[in-house]
């Protein structure tokens, strides 16, 4: 597919009528037929989306996709209207007529000049006191873009949506359609017409986040007998704005169908977890179905020859219900029923599809060894790739990125006066997640921090924060685990760090940390990290970035985590004799003891106040590094029971992520001090007791994805709720059943889903396009390892009026677009759609998703060492 994208119109179709594919000679338009007898859905090196490579195109008419069966006679087809034309920046030249029309948040007076506004303050319209942060630009009534970069001497165009607009109406009306089989001549109309349409891209406009969304539809054609295999057809379509028609060669041994899901990024040869799907909702109410033919084949990819036969289940009821809610909800995730097939028994190393006969077969999978460590080794270069103050590129990574937020380029990192930050009152509705208007109100121009730099970007934006120190906990932790085989395993580095010494797991957590080590102050303080003004500017990327950039001051919960993390670092650095261990738990020390006076200052609001799970890691790490009394006197004053974090039922009483974490590290360490003896006790037996709930709620799931019973998803799917519980249970029994249900819960973010989609770029032949600000806005391209939240859960499946996530304002954005109209309409399981305007989707975090992977995926792969 993205092989053709890139082709010539000439030679594409050249290429394709070599693969038996014919088009009228009054065809004006390239259809795109990638699901037929092709082994894949672009390279492995490439990072595609949902369409492959976006293009610029000058002809943007809807192009066809993906064609293959859901059923002997269902046959599926996606039309994408329309494609954002990528334009990157280019020199602004300015013109004495250009009109300005500043957007988005207010950047006050007094910080014009410190957000590089000088060049053009003298054009630049006033409102509520300032100007807005995006500086759009109109010459002679014409939309140009946004003037960017620290001398504004740059201009990001506008990104057009180019699209020829299709009549719903045709696509939905079964006359528009004759399928023709070739040899007999017999001609079909559809019985039946499903669409289904999803909003995929957005255009840029301006002058804020103004855009329309691309949208995808996608059509399933009934017909009134099955299609045969070996036999040759014509599909003449009519809604496409001129008569069309291709001829295709049914072959259920090379034609992919969409209906089937596997792991694109492969299965470990010794699994017991080697599963894949059957599912297809073809739109509001409908949905495919296996009915009594459940017969599946494993066939070699190249050659075709079947190498294992086994009968598809039903995961749900028949018509798609998971499990009912405690109070009583019908829970239909799927929007329909869904079949696993399970090829665990097969034990042979090469590249196999499934397949279904009279249907077709899955995209092409590998089953072979150390596949774990190479999806864990992709998951390790995306933090590599949200470096932040170094220049990316090879040899060690393909993403190009120039040096950004660094003082050594000239970058200007300001500081805060702290009483003017936390005095400040909030606007009423502000949320206190990000400290925006703290830093308006405090920030002080002409100031610098030479030594704020480094550690990772924390998402699609440019700020560094210190909950980032919860992947340096899970590095930490994978090699203390198993040292001998992480100690080992060579991952991309620069070349300085290559040659160091260090293993290099412990290489990408130092990176981590450095920032806050460097920045702390004499006092043990640590800093809340780096951050913008706002959120970046549009067409800005990271090394061009105009707004105000300030160290954010320190917090007690800051400290907190900074001490356990630089105290384990140090313990470990120590064992492998590494001069920095002294002076990292001097600096944990010190932190620790800042936070304990600095908690009772009541300035700090309670999100900035420490929480009780960063302090118990805290003080067990520098308990563990110094075996001193006072860490163990302040673990008794947490009155740390069991039941408070787990009930001896297994029911967890703290969110399954991070804040259970120091009760896990504490009852799988063999050190530990003796007051917390009664405490560990019992987590090691609250443990296992979780983790055979979140089986059975996994049990429950159709895609085996991890929940605990009677409740529904904690809120995204794609990060697995309670990974660490099955991993500490694995550990604590030893029982490989847990190993089993954490692989088949991974299968979903990696491919096996309703869109074949991997969650996490890079990953598989078929991956999003993650949401990156320095790549849409650059020629950087996408870089490898950024995994998005993917689709998310609706509280008890009905819209909140306004909320981050699904809510009512952004199902109304979407209702032109999408159909059905209503996202309440559209199962979790389908409902992720890639745009920047929908976040919580979207975007990722690296404490949260990529957090989650780095522990899971560490874990399988050192278990299949």
């Amino acid at each position: 597919m993205t092989t053709f994208l890139k082709m010539g119109f000439a030679s594409a179709l050249g290429s394709l009528a070599s693969m038996g594919w014919r088009f009228s000679s009054k065809s004006c338009l390239l259809l795109f037929f990638a699901a037929i007898a092709c082994s894949g859905f672009g390279g492995s090196e490439g990072v595609t989306g949902l369409l492959g490579d976006a293009i610029a195109s000058s002809n943007a008419g809807p192009k066809l996709e993906r064609m293959g069966l859901l059923t002997p006679q269902t046959l599926y087809f996606a039309i994408q209207e329309g494609y954002v034309g990528k334009r990157h920046s280019v020199e602004y030249e300015p013109d004495p007529e250009d009109r300005f029309e500043p957007a988005g948040s207010i950047v006050p007076e007094r910080l014009l000049e410190a957000a590089h506004m000088g060049p053009l303050l003298d054009r630049l319209p006033r409102q509520d006191g300032g100007v807005g942060q995006f500086l759009f630009v109109y010459r002679k009534g014409l939309a140009l873009g946004w003037v960017v970069g620290p001398e504004r001497s740059l201009l990001w165009p506008v990104q057009p949506l180019e699209k020829t607009p299709l009549d719903v109406a045709d696509l939905e009306d079964p006359s528009s359609y004759r399928l023709i089989e070739v040899d007999s001549l017999e001609t079909w109309v559809p019985v039946s017409v499903s669409r289904k349409s999803r909003a995929h891209g957005k255009s840029a406009s301006g002058p804020s986040y103004n855009g329309e969304f691309g949208v995808r539809h996608e059509i399933a054609l009934e017909f009134p007998a099955a299609l045969q295999s070996g036999s040759q057809y014509r599909l003449e379509l009519r809604v496409l704005g001129v008569p069309e028609e291709a001829a295709f060669r049914f072959d259920d041994t090379r034609s992919v169908s969409e209906a089937l899901h596997v792991n694109l990024a492969g299965y470990e040869v010794s699994s017991q977890s080697k599963i894949g799907y059957y599912s297809a909702w073809l739109g509001r109410g409908s949905y495919a179905d296996l009915g009594s033919s459940t017969r599946f084949l494993v066939c070699d990819a190249e050659s075709g020859e079947a190498v294992f036969e086994g009968e598809a289940t039903l995961r749900t009821s028949d018509d798609g219900l998971e499990w009912r809610s405690e109070a009583g909800r019908e829970v239909r995730h799927a929007g329909g029923p869904v079949w696993e097939m399970d090829f665990s028994d097969l034990d042979l190393v090469g590249r196999f599809r499934l397949r279904l006969p009279g249907i077709g077969v899955s995209p092409a999978f590998g089953i072979g060894q150390r596949v774990w460590e190479e999806v864990f080794a992709k998951q390790m270069l995306g933090f590599l790739n949200q470096r932040s103050g170094i220049a990316l590129g090879p040899p060690f990574t393909a993403y190009r990125r120039p040096m950004n937020l660094n003082p050594k380029m000239g970058a200007k990192i300001l500081s805060c006066d702290q009483d003017a930050f936390w005095s400040h009152r909030l606007p009423s509705g502000e949320n206190e997640a990000n400290p925006f208007s703290r830093i308006e109100a405090s920030v002080i121009p002409g100031t610098q921090n030479p030594h704020a730099w480094g550690s990772w970007a924390d998402a699609a934006d440019h700020d560094r924060r210190y909950r980032h120190l919860e992947a340096v906990h899970v590095m930490l932790g994978l090699w203390e685990r198993n040292s001998d085989y992480f100690g080992k395993l060579k991952l991309s580095l620069p070349e300085d760090e290559v040659s160091n010494g260090l293993p290099d797991i412990l290489d990408e957590a130092w990176w981590g940390l450095g920032l806050y080590l460097r920045t702390q102050r004499e006092d043990g303080a640590i800093v809340y990290g780096v951050e913008s003004l706002r959120h970046p500017n549009r067409g800005e990327p990271s090394w061009l970035e105009t707004l105000p950039v300030a160290v954010v001051p320190p917090t007690p919960d800051a400290a907190y985590t900074f001490a356990g993390a630089a105290a384990r670092m140090a313990v470990d650095f120590k064992v492998l004799g590494d001069s920095r261990a002294e002076a990292l738990l001097a600096a944990a020390g010190k932190a620790f003891s800042w936070a304990l006076i600095a908690d009772e200052d009541e300035r700090y609001p309670e999100r900035y106040r420490s929480q009780l799970h960063n302090r118990v890691m805290a003080a067990f790490h520098l308990w563990k590094a110094t075996r001193e009394d006072n860490y163990e006197a302040f673990l008794i004053s947490q009155r740390l029971e069991a039941d408070d974090w787990i009930q001896s039922d297994g029911k967890s009483r703290v969110p399954l992520f991070e804040n259970l974490s120091p009760a896990v590290e504490i009852a799988l360490s063999e050190e530990y001090p003796a007051a917390l003896s009664a405490f560990r006790r019992k987590m090691r037996v609250s443990l296992p007791a979780l983790a055979d709930r979140l089986i059975e709620g996994a049990s429950e799931s159709a895609f085996r994805l991890l929940r605990q019973p009677g409740k529904d998803y904690f809120f995204w799917i794609v990060e697995s709720e309670g990974s660490e519980v099955l991993i500490a249970a694995h550990i604590l029994t030893g029982e490989s059943r847990y190993i089993d249900v954490l692989e088949a819960a991974s299968h979903f973010a990696l491919g096996a889903n309703p869109l074949n989609l991997s969650y996490t770029s890079g990953i598989g032949d078929r991956s999003i396009t993650p949401m990156i600000g320095d790549a849409e806005f650059s020629h950087a391209g996408s870089p490898v390892g950024i995994p998005a939240y993917g689709p998310c859960v609706i509280p008890d499946g009905v819209l909140p009026r306004r909320a981050w996530a699904w809510d009512e304002r952004r199902s109304a954005m979407l209702k032109g677009t999408i159909y059905p109209k209503s996202i309440e309409e559209w199962p979790l399981y389908e409902a992720y759609f890639e745009s920047i305007s929908l976040p919580a989707i979207n975007e990722f975090t690296l404490h949260q998703g990529m957090c989650d992977q780095l522990r899971r995926w560490g874990y399988l792969a050192q278990i299949y060492d």
